[in-house]
Formats: structure tokens, C-alpha cells, sequence
């Protein structure tokens, strides 16, 4: 049995990003995605040939094989299928192998189903934060147990079904759905952010740094005109990122847009930042390196945090910084401290021209929280499917 999971989910449950030779038989396949609420892990799995669905919810990543099993083998009873049929499925089966996703249309499939569940399932998460009475919980219990298995998209809208457990009720009976009545609850819309820590790296004691808050989702050339904007450097130069200590650069100048890599005799991958994605890297990566004008060398270290579920359209936002960007085209960090040094000496021999260079202009950028955030607010971001 081959459960084709996304990069994320992947790294989660500790495997490689490493194919198969050869694919089972597309009834032994399945693909799977996951989203988190709070501590708890959300797992969907959905076969590749027939219509049935798992929906697991995980405390711990390592439980998700054993559970899988058990709610695989617990669907399948549900549909009537005998004991027999289904020891005999799971051994043609085979034992469980991971890995990474297959064809786009499963995906699409996949990523259809999830967007009904993890919408519900945040619906449910704030209901049950405003509960204060027994009976409203009595009441969500029982919505729960009516749904929470049986989501599903409209057959106008899609083919995807799935099946109910049968769930005890109260009164001792229990009952099977096929699709769930709407819910009148008010969709929410809300986005995977991560906090990123930028800081710019110059001689002495001097400290240049911003913070934000931006979407999972963009790419690098996005992330690029982001930290323009939190420094207030131009674009008037080129730069680069780099990853992994500079084995990966993703760079503006290569002339595909795609995300394939090219590989220079084994030593560094390149990729084109229209196509690299931030959530290509995020997780596992907690740093790349930003250089902006090759020439004078401005590197800035880039530490990233935690992704988090942002309630609210995805956007990007300076939560904080210090420090003043130098001047551009002043000689990288070395120039930029002889610059300070001669204009703190008036009787510099360069002085006047090191004055007169700089102009009526400030020596350097300062930091302005609310300039930095009405610019990004500019920017505009698409809604990312899960």
C-alpha cells in the first residue's frame, strides 16, 4: 500500500522525499495532505482508484500508520464489506510505504476534499470556543456527530464522496449519511504565515534588523520586493538567495520560469525564484541568505520562525525592527563604515567630498514601522489552496 503524501506532511512524519520505481495498482495507492488546529493534526487520505476517504485526527505524527489502519478497516466494515474481504484487501495491499505526491489531478482531488474539511473543522474550533452553556455543547456534539465523517463535495460540484461512520446516539441507535445538510456557519478565511527575521550584516556593533509576517504561499520573487520595502534598498541592483550554505541559490536571472533545478557539477542547484516557493523550502529550511548588489556585498541573514493559521486574506506585515539601511552604491559594509568614520571627523581630508556625496539627503534609511506597513500594504496576494 502506497500513501503518496505532500512535502509537508512528509517532513512531519519524518520520511525522505524519495519516489518508487514502480507504482501498485491504483486501488493500493492513496494520497494524503494534512493541516493542523491547535495541537491537534488533521490527516486526509484519499484513494487513488475508488471513492472512499480517511479522515484522521492526530495528536502525535507517529500514530499515523496504526490509526490509518484502524480507520481504513473501520470504513470498510461500515460499507458492509465482510471481515474476510478486508484482511484479504489488506494483505494484497502490502504493508504501508510513504511517499511523495503523484499525478496533478489527484492532488486537485485531494486538495478539494481538505478545503471542505479543514473549513469545517475551524468552524467547529471556534464554536466550541464560545460555548458556555451545557446545551450548547449537547448541541455541538450532536452536529458533530452527524458530519464530521461524512463531508463531502455537491456531485454538481464534484465526484468526490464519502462515507459516515455509524455514530451511537443517545438513545442507543445509530445512523449512516451519505452527504452532510449545510452548515449555517460563515466560512472563514485563513492563511499559513510564517514569521521571518531579517537582519543585515555589517561591521561593528551596529545593528540593522526587521521582522514580518508574510504568506507561506508567495514566492521569491515576492519575498524579494517584501524586504525591499522593510529596508528601503531600490532594486536598482541584482541579488540572489541562497540556502542550505549557498548549495542551493534561487536566482532572478535564470531565463526559465519553472521551478525545475539545474545542476552545476554536483556542487549547487539553481532555481529560478519566479517558480521557487517559499512553502518549497518551509519547512524543514530555518535560514537562507539574502545578497542584494553582488558588488558591494549587502548580505542579510534570514531566520525563519513557525508557520502559523493567520484568520484573514493572506498578506505581508512588518512586525518590528531596528537600525537604519546605509546608503546604496557606498561600497558594501566595508565602504559604509569608512563612510561613518570619515563623517565623523570634519577634518577628514574627505570630508567635504564624503558631505557633498551624501547630499542633503539622511546618511542612512531609518526605521519607520508604519511607512514600511502602508507599502506592503500595496502588494497584492492571491488566496493559496491548501
Amino acid at each position: 500500500m502506497y500513501i503518496q503524501c505532500t512535502k509537508k506532511l512528509l517532513h512531519r512524519l519524518g520520511q525522505p522525499y524519495e519516489k518508487l520505481p514502480n507504482l501498485p495498482e491504483p486501488i493500493q495507492c492513496w494520497h494524503a495532505t494534512f493541516f493542523e488546529v491547535g495541537k491537534v493534526a488533521y490527516v486526509v487520505v484519499v484513494n487513488d482508484q475508488i471513492d472512499v476517504q480517511v479522515f484522521l485526527m492526530l495528536k502525535s505524527y507517529q500514530e499515523f500508520t496504526e490509526q490509518f489502519l484502524i480507520e481504513l478497516r473501520f470504513d470498510m466494515e461500515s460499507q458492509g464489506i465482510s471481515a474476510k474481504e478486508i484482511a484479504q484487501f489488506l494483505e494484497e495491499s502490502g504493508p504501508i510505504t510513504l511517499g511523495p505526491t503523484g499525478e496533478r489531478s489527484y492532488i486537485n482531488r485531494l486538495n478539494a476534499f481538505t478545503r471542505k474539511l479543514k473549513d469545517f473543522t475551524l468552524n467547529m474550533q471556534d464554536l466550541m470556543d464560545a460555548i458556555q452553556t451545557k446545551d450548547e455543547l449537547d448541541e455541538l456534539a450532536s452536529r458533530f456527530d452527524d458530519v464530521m465523517d461524512c463531508l463531502a463535495e455537491n456531485k454538481q460540484e464534484s465526484k468526490v464522496r464519502t462515507q459516515a461512520k455509524p455514530k451511537p446516539r443517545k438513545n442507543g441507535s445509530s445512523k449512516s449519511i451519505q452527504t452532510y445538510p449545510p452548515l449555517p456557519l460563515q466560512s472563514k478565511l485563513y492563511t499559513e504565515m510564517v514569521p521571518l527575521d531579517v537582519e543585515l550584516l555589517l561591521l561593528g556593533d551596529e545593528k540593522v534588523r526587521r521582522s514580518f509576517l508574510v504568506p507561506l504561499a508567495i514566492d521569491f520573487t515576492t519575498l524579494h520586493t517584501i524586504l525591499h520595502i522593510g529596508f528601503g534598498w531600490t532594486d536598482a541592483h541584482m541579488h540572489r538567495f541562497t540556502y542550505n550554505n549557498g548549495k542551493e541559490v534561487i536566482d532572478e536571472q535564470l531565463p526559465e520560469k519553472g521551478r525545475s533545478h539545474i545542476s552545476f557539477d554536483d556542487r549547487r542547484t539553481f532555481s529560478n525564484e519566479h517558480g521557487a516557493l517559499l512553502s518549497d523550502f518551509v519547512p524543514p529550511a530555518k535560514r537562507f541568505d539574502y545578497e542584494y548588489d553582488c558588488s558591494d556585498g549587502w548580505k542579510h541573514v534570514i531566520k525563519v520562525g513557525k508557520i502559523k493559521l493567520v484568520e484573514g486574506g493572506p498578506y505581508a506585515s512588518c512586525t518590528g525592527g531596528q537600525g537604519s539601511t546605509p546608503p546604496e552604491d557606498c561600497g558594501g559594509p566595508i565602504g559604509y563604515a569608512t563612510l561613518c568614520t570619515i563623517l565623523s571627523d570634519p577634518t577628514h581630508e574627505m570630508y567635504k567630498k564624503s558631505l557633498a556625496w551624501v547630499g542633503d539627503d539622511n546618511l542612512a534609511v531609518p526605521f519607520d514601522q508604519w511607512l514600511i506597513n502602508a507599502n506592503l500594504k500595496r502588494l497584492k496576494f492571491l488566496t493559496q489552496p491548501l
